[in-house]
């Protein structure tokens, strides 16, 4: 499996990963998990790795903000409405619909409509990503563009949309292999999500969620047919643990809000052995403190003791109120 993942080829045939992508059910996916993100691969029933990289490109805000992201994926959809403001830009916008959505697509333009070399071309998507600072650079750079456009007998309007086009993007876009690195790890999770469900969610957990807050993918995992089980101290780790074979994702005892990770140690440490019996034989093994054993109960980390939480927590009071009438020393002796 893991050459699988380390290759994009095998990835992008991958039915079960191609369909999760193209449905947009790509919570917990790297850089693809947004509202926005999910809601654009629906619209564009994103089943190839090609469009998933422009897709990564396009959500930008330049590209969105301006426009061309609804021209994308209309002409996508239908080559009749392709259009190329000049002649030129077919040679070197034909792969993306005739609009920009990579700064490689700004470099030729700038080359082939503005007359600039590669280096100047590369000096304009500095100045315009905020890199060159200087006003003075960035006004002669504008003037040569318009200049040499002029010079090449193409319209004032056609010249102005185009630079509207470069400015109004230049500065958020990506280049096409930073678009294609994320492209790729984008499948690699929607693969892990698609064939391992259970684990996947539990590891995005573990990572602290990504998008969204860890409620999200709580949700999410339901969503997906997993049940979702709570902690339990006999059963969770300190981490989510899961099974896709079981079909579920166990809550660990580290999101338990305020619970000190020293104390989650003991806890597991003290039950290797064996199992805890019930909740004296819990208290009593752990080390935990009252208030430590309230938050337990009330999340229900302590149901596997087979008594309501009201019986529990009655139970807790009394095992505190012994403790401290007996001493440590007394209160062991008098249990036994």
């Amino acid at each position: 499996e893991l050459a699988i993942l380390n290759d994009i080829d095998a990835l992008a045939c991958d039915p079960e990963t191609v369909d999760l992508i193209r449905s947009g059910r790509t919570m917990g996916c790297f850089y693809i998990e947004s509202p926005g993100m999910r809601q654009l691969l629906r619209r564009l029933d994103c089943s190839t790795f090609e469009l998933t990289v422009a897709a990564s490109s396009i959500i930008r805000p330049g590209v969105a903000e301006s426009g061309m992201m609804q021209q994308f994926i209309e002409r996508h959809f239908d080559p009749t409405k392709i259009q190329y403001l000049h002649p030129a830009l077919e040679e070197v916008l034909h792969q993306t619909h005739g609009v920009m959505i990579y700064q490689e697509d700004v470099l030729k333009v700038a080359c082939h409509v503005g007359g600039m070399s590669l280096g100047e071309a590369d000096l304009l998507r500095r100045a315009m990503s905020g890199k060159l600072r200087s006003k003075e650079a960035m006004d002669q750079l504008t003037q040569r563009f318009f200049t040499a456009a002029r010079n090449k007998g193409i319209p004032e309007q056609t010249i102005a949309e185009i630079w509207r086009q470069i400015v109004s993007f230049a500065g958020y876009s990506f280049c096409k292999g930073h678009s294609a690195a994320f492209a790729v790890l984008s499948y690699q999770c929607a693969y892990l999500k698609a064939h391992h469900p259970a684990e996947f969610i539990a590891a995005v957990l573990n990572n602290h969620g990504g998008f969204y807050g860890p409620g999200a993918y709580v949700q999410e995992a339901r969503r997906m047919g997993l049940r979702v089980l709570g902690p339990d101290v006999n059963e969770s780790q300190a981490q989510y643990t899961a099974s896709s074979q079981e079909g579920w994702v166990r809550v660990g005892l580290s999101a338990i809000k305020n619970f000190l990770p020293k104390r989650i140690t003991h806890i597991l440490d003290a039950r290797k052995m064996e199992s805890y019996a019930d909740l004296e034989d819990f208290l009593r093994r752990s080390r935990c403190s009252k208030e430590e054993g309230v938050k337990l109960i009330k999340c229900g980390a302590c149901d596997c003791f087979q008594h309501t939480r009201a019986q529990l927590q009655l139970d807790l009071d009394l095992y505190w109120t012994d403790r401290a009438k007996y001493g440590q020393q007394e209160f062991s002796l008098f249990r036994q």
